[in-house]
């Protein structure tokens, strides 16, 4: 019940509703509300549906018997889609990568008998430019996609990061991109920006805005806690 709690009120907070609206929605008085979001009371099966209504999340998710919601769902999707056709690209630019030394040699060979001039060498020249080209055309597609790449799996581990109970231990993505650090960014005089790096990926991005370096450090202190202890945060 203490997770279910827990969970409750990251939710709520998360979707920026106070404890008198969602009592409203569940129809409940607040102080009755709040008896379940502090664990002093276990809400009925029908209050529990509300919950899971009005999140949009599993029962499961609720008591703690599962992590994942759509959101980290739809962002793992995100992630796995982008690794696939960042995978295809770099196999894609070796080959052509291949093709265009294998041009190069073979127009400086013919150039040796028939000269630079010769309608061989100037064939093997437009085929060399159509690889060009599509080298250009799979940089930007790398581009794009280790953007979108970044963009996902840095809000992925800030969201999986932040709910409470989370196995980080069991998951797949933290456990593939670890040993992850951290480092704040002033923003301007008011706030700082909290930056992930993979060991394995390199710079990802932000995780979260803070209103001081020293809220920041205790973020930080707070992940790695949850990183590498596998304790509760």
């Amino acid at each position: 019940m203490e997770l279910l709690a827990k969970r409750l009120k990251w939710l709520r907070e998360r979707e920026r509703y106070s404890q008198k609206e969602i009592a409203e929605k569940i129809g409940m008085s607040p102080p009755g509300y709040q008896k379940i979001e502090y664990g002093d009371r276990e809400p009925k099966l029908d209050v529990l549906i509300k919950f899971c209504e009005i999140y949009e999340v599993s029962a499961d998710f609720l008591l703690g018997r599962e992590d994942s919601i759509f959101i980290l769902e739809e962002l793992l999707r995100n992630i796995l889609a982008a690794e696939r056709v960042l995978e295809h690209t770099e196999e894609e630019k070796r080959k052509t990568q291949d093709q265009m030394f294998e041009v190069q040699s073979d127009i400086l060979f013919i150039a040796k008998s028939e000269g630079f001039e010769s309608e061989n060498v100037k064939e093997k020249q437009i085929y060399l430019n159509t690889l060009e080209k599509q080298m250009f055309k799979y940089d930007l597609e790398t581009r794009m996609y280790d953007k979108h790449f970044r963009e996902s799996i840095s809000k992925y581990i800030s969201l999986i990061l932040t709910i409470p109970g989370t196995n980080i231990k069991e998951d797949k993505i933290i456990d593939k991109y670890s040993p992850f650090s951290f480092e704040v960014s002033g923003l301007d005089k008011e706030y700082n920006i909290l930056l992930i790096s993979s060991k394995v990926k390199g710079y990802i991005g932000g995780l979260d805005t803070c209103k001081s370096p020293q809220e920041a450090d205790e973020l930080i202190n707070q992940y790695n806690k949850k990183l590498y202890s596998f304790e509760e945060v």
